[in-house]
């Protein structure tokens, strides 16, 4: 079995230490489990929303997220894709 932890962190400007301010852990079998990779950072819309575009591999599968911080400075899983199979 394995662990793996996605972590999004920011800092303010008035201090130079990380806060984690989004996280996913997801476990499996090594063979099976499914891994992240950021494909994008992005700002959307006219406010300028920051987002980010996370591919989400299951081995057999593929998936797309949609991550965004709100004006609230919150982190949220906006979108989704459906899994399509390899």
């Amino acid at each position: 079995m394995q662990e793996r932890t996605f972590l999004v962190a920011e800092r303010t400007p008035s201090d130079s230490s990380l806060s984690t301010v989004y996280s996913e852990r997801v476990y499996g079998a090594e063979e099976t489990i499914q891994n992240q990779e950021i494909l994008a950072a992005s700002m959307l819309g006219a406010n300028k929303t920051l987002a980010l575009i996370v591919s989400r591999d299951f081995g057999d599968a593929m998936a797309y997220a949609l991550i965004e911080r709100d004006d609230a400075g919150h982190w949220h899983q906006r979108w989704v894709s459906a899994r399509r199979h390899c």
